[in-house]
């Protein structure tokens, strides 16, 4: 059996980072709850996305100048996808809960098997399909989405969520294809523009200039931003798109324990139940077996 060359990290390493990027992830929403009592959604989506892809720029701007025009269309695909993901659940939360919000953008680990059959022409092994399985119904447990019509704002969020999920498995198929800091950049630059764009469609632009706000763009655009779509984009390459998935929805039971911590908001039995099987979901996807690896 050939090694792997000694310059590619294993599974077990590219998904721990992974899995550091949920608790990154789930830390900025207390951040964001904050910087939302100043600024208008999309107007802070748009200054998080553009401040951290001029700090990359001016980081790596030798090889990002020299994107040719295949590594130039990738980067736009996966960062369509992640801008319509975010635009699309910021403008779900005006007329939705949060609780709801967050279930059914966590749903998108559902789609990301489907989308690798489809796109990737892989199989899933089944204990990932049940890793899947404890992930979403953790899930369901953790957000407790409350109950009512499916509104206008469930309807922008399903779309988010499909646009996360295509992400994920779009993201699979060109970071082994493309340079990983030129697809960072374009990612994240697509995204800020994209927030521009819903600013002036979708809402009246509101900015209370002080420091708190100031900080928390500062800390967003280089933390859960900039750093963490580098992390993904360099190492979800190295697992599969269905596993990094269930590693991602541990996201909600990050964020709710920071929200527990900073915020004093109770998790409840309900949510200690949910984080617990999301966090089985992420071991079972982790067992190996001896079929070949996706």
């Amino acid at each position: 059996m050939t090694k792997n060359p000694a310059n590619v990290p294993s599974k077990l390493k590219a998904d721990t980072y992974l899995f550091l990027i949920t608790i990154i992830w789930g830390a900025s929403f207390v951040a964001v709850k904050a910087a939302l009592d100043f600024s208008s959604p999309f107007l802070f989506l748009t200054m998080r996305f553009l401040l951290a892809s001029l700090i990359f720029f001016l980081l790596f701007r030798q090889k990002i100048t020299k994107i040719d025009p295949t590594t130039l269309k990738a980067g736009l695909i996966i960062g369509l996808l992640v801008g319509i993901g975010y635009g699309a659940q910021t403008l779900g939360l005006v007329y939705t809960t949060a609780s709801k919000s967050a279930f059914i953008t966590g749903t998108f680990v559902i789609l990301v098997p489907i989308f690798s059959i489809l796109f990737e022409k892989i199989i899933p092994r089944k204990l990932l399909w049940v890793g899947v399985a404890f992930a979403v119904t953790g899930l369901y447990l953790l957000t407790s989405p409350e109950g009512g019509e499916f509104n206008i704002g469930d309807k922008f969020t399903a779309f988010g969520a499909v646009a996360f999920g295509a992400h994920t498995v779009a993201l699979q198929i060109y970071s082994k294809r493309h340079d990983f800091i030129q697809l960072t950049f374009l990612q994240i630059f697509v995204t800020g523009i994209i927030g521009l764009f819903s600013t002036l469609l979708f809402e009246t632009p509101r900015f209370e200039l002080n420091y708190t706000l100031i900080s928390i763009i500062v800390g967003t655009a280089i933390f859960p931003t900039l750093f963490c779509f580098y992390i993904i984009t360099k190492y979800q390459r190295y697992t599969s798109s269905t596993r990094a998935a269930i590693i991602y929805s541990f996201e909600p039971v990050s964020g709710a324990l920071f929200a527990y911590l900073i915020l004093g908001e109770i998790l409840g039995m309900r949510g200690l139940y949910g984080a617990i099987l999301i966090f089985t979901g992420m071991l079972l996807s982790e067992l190996k077996k001896r079929e070949p690896e996706i």
